[in-house]
């Protein structure tokens, strides 16, 4: 049985509810439950439902486990991990140094109360208050799915199951190419893709609580932002990154198992936004131009219409006219 068959057959649907002391080298504040539930009233309220949680034997040298105190939530169980931790740098880079100890497996993911410095394309700060979903989920490798083509377009499919996720809980989430989630034309999420040494680690950051304000986004092509508070909805970061991961990985086996990546990417064009409108576009350091988005090629480029001519781009940025 080759490696994604058995973690096929494997997969519970599920995750354990852990939460990480942290590590203060690491410049992770510690947290406990207690100290977890004072961030805000919708940690609080996502910890008292989950609860009770109860704090783990400390850990064996027998096998790699998380260094300090873990404490598990008693209504969690299943085959993956999600790792709360308090105020950091940035998930990504809490889970990319759990993953170099081995103690970051396929599925498993990070939830951060807060980031010091999250990240997005080339590098973009973001600003990432208490309240708000930061996540580092690590996925399997592309080079271990069905068929050959996968692995260039992980990111899309990243988009593609939070969005559906979203749409099916009743948001209209479109996907502005390559990683922004919109609602009602304004970002609310964003996504990053990262690999080291063979691993895959999606990063995604929801605006739950707060967004940043206009005159606060410096990049010209930045989309002006929202958040579900501001669309006059709620949600509690852990409840949603739990359900987001379990229904996420079920789509995931779903989408892989039963298409090809070019049947997929018709799929995909449903959700994609400003198909079929005129845009700016600006990709390195060139001039930005005008052109009309026609939909996504066959590999996951971006194919556009400028004037007669008709071209497939792969990195670059986008902006509404």
């Amino acid at each position: 049985m080759d490696s994604f068959l058995q973690e096929r057959s494997g997969m519970q649907n599920n995750c354990r509810l852990m939460l990480w002391e942290g590590d203060p080298q690491a410049s992770i504040t510690p947290m406990d439950p207690e100290s977890l539930a004072r961030q805000s009233v919708l940690w609080q309220s996502d910890l008292k439902e989950i609860g009770p949680w109860g704090q783990l034997p400390a850990p064996s040298l027998a096998e790699p486990t998380l260094p300090g105190r873990v404490w598990q939530a008693a209504q969690s169980a299943g085959d993956c991990k999600i790792i709360i931790c308090g105020p950091c740098p940035s998930a990504m880079d809490v889970a990319w140094a759990l993953s170099r100890k081995g103690l970051m497996d396929p599925w498993d993911s990070v939830l951060a109360v807060s980031q010091q410095a999250g990240r997005g394309r080339h590098h973009r700060s973001w600003v990432s208050p208490v309240g708000n979903l930061y996540a580092a989920w690590r996925w399997p490798h592309g080079d271990t799915l069905p068929g050959t083509k996968w692995g260039g377009m992980l990111s899309l499919l990243a988009g593609y199951l939070f969005a559906d996720y979203l749409e099916r809980n009743g948001l209209s989430i479109k996907i502005k190419w390559p990683n922004d989630l919109l609602l009602n034309n304004r970002k609310i999420g964003g996504i990053l893709l990262e690999q080291q040494r063979g691993q895959i680690m999606v990063g995604i950051g929801i605006n739950l609580a707060a967004h940043p304000e206009a005159q606060l986004l410096s990049d010209e092509f930045a989309v002006a932002a929202t958040s579900f508070q501001r669309e006059g909805l709620e949600a509690r970061p852990l409840t949603l990154w739990r359900e987001l991961a379990t229904a996420g990985r079920k789509k995931f086996f779903q989408i892989v198992e039963s298409m090809t990546p070019e049947e997929w990417i018709t799929v995909l064009n449903q959700r994609m936004a400003w198909i079929g409108q005129t845009v700016f576009v600006k990709t390195g350091r060139s001039e930005s131009y005008e052109a009309m988005i026609l939909g996504l090629a066959e590999d996951g480029g971006l194919k556009l219409k400028r004037g007669p001519a008709t071209r497939v781009i792969y990195s670059g940025s986008l902006i509404s006219v």
